[in-house]
């Protein structure tokens, strides 16, 4: 999976929060590619940093726990 993080931050607060939600949905990506398994967070991230997302393990953390509330749905918007 090949991230491309064009976004600037000449582009402000929309290009902060559309980053997150790709962060977001790559994430989501990196998690079901493989179907059914268990991973910590930490292997969450060094996944994602293996294929080029640039996340923090925070972002990963943050990220989780809004999948746990409802968004934003990783599978949804494709």
């Amino acid at each position: 999976m090949a991230f491309d993080a064009t976004l600037t931050l000449e582009h402000g607060y929309a290009a902060s929060a559309c980053a997150r939600h790709a962060s977001a949905l790559a994430l989501g990506d990196l998690l079901f590619a493989k179907g059914d398994r268990h991973l910590t967070v930490e292997e969450l991230h060094d996944e994602a940093v293996t294929a080029g997302v640039p996340v923090s393990l925070a972002t990963v953390y943050n990220t989780l726990h809004q999948f746990t509330e409802g968004w934003p749905d990783p599978r949804a918007g494709r």
